[in-house]
């Protein structure tokens, strides 16, 4: 049985959420909000993660300044949810602790789970792969395999798969990000799936959808409860949790001079091509 123990952070503008107890199997569970749109600092963390310009408030065309970022990393929503574990850790040394969220609290509890090596589920969640890169986050589990991390969401959500746009700068933000650490669980409609039965190791075929459904929806279908009362509760099966493989984040330094054949033009390309590979040991 789960039982709530303790809140943080709703007293301030920044990173907050919720903690639960489930008793009989002694694991913690630190939940952490998604973003909310009167929030400065919800926006500015996730235009910071998700950009490929790594901005700060309001984007611009230059490049990413690693340094900046690096140097505002003890700021960072990552790093306050490192303090809270911390502090969960000294209350409960004899639990296992688990991460998880919506939306943007996805991407910091993912964050959470790579850096702690602790299981992490997000819900809807934008990429994070390309924020821990540019970080250098590296896992340092005892055994050199990182704990679970599963990314659920709907495939026509545009800010899960990466494919937002116009549709999240007109208010403010900058999505880029699609690269996800572990595993996705990706919805689908039930007109969209086939059966298969001809397939083995469970795996889906995803050929009959085109590319260009995946993201197609609005907004909306990026809320949680969308995500549970449109999606999860009506489907009749759970999605097979496939490994993030074979990922690439495409960023464009300058995305308002597409004519530009300078270095301001010039693709930087992420690979991801295993889910622990893309960790350094």
């Amino acid at each position: 049985m789960w039982r709530y123990i303790d809140s943080y952070g709703w007293d301030i503008d920044g990173l907050r959420g919720h903690v639960f107890e489930h008793v009989e199997d002694k694991i913690i569970t630190i939940s952490v909000k998604g973003t909310s749109l009167n929030s400065g600092k919800d926006k500015e963390s996730a235009n910071l993660i998700c950009s490929c310009n790594c901005c700060y408030s309001n984007c611009t065309t230059t490049a990413c300044d690693k340094d900046k970022l690096l140097q505002s990393l003890p700021n960072m929503y990552l790093t306050l949810l490192l303090i809270a574990y911390e502090d969960i850790v000294q209350v409960y040394p004899e639990h296992s602790v688990w991460f998880t969220g919506h939306s943007m609290g996805a991407v910091i509890a993912a964050l959470g789970g790579v850096r702690t090596c602790n299981p992490a589920i997000g819900f809807s969640s934008p990429g994070e792969q390309m924020f821990a890169d540019r970080i250098e986050l590296k896992h340092q589990c005892p055994d050199k395999t990182l704990s679970p991390v599963y990314h659920i969401g709907y495939y026509r959500d545009p800010i899960f798969v990466g494919n937002c746009g116009w549709l999240c700068s007109i208010a403010g933000y900058r999505m880029d990000s699609k690269c996800h650490h572990g595993r996705e669980c990706v919805y689908k409609d039930s007109t969209d799936e086939d059966d298969d039965d001809g397939e083995e190791d469970g795996e889906e075929d995803d050929d009959s959808i085109g590319e260009e459904t995946f993201g197609s929806g609005l907004i909306y279908t990026h809320t949680a409860n969308f995500l549970i009362d449109k999606v999860i509760k009506p489907a009749d099966k759970v999605p097979v949790c496939s490994p993030a493989v074979n990922c690439t984040e495409r960023c464009k330094e300058d995305d308002n001079d597409e004519n530009d054949d300078g270095d301001d033009n010039e693709v930087q390309e992420v690979e991801q091509e295993t889910v622990l590979l893309t960790l350094q040991m």
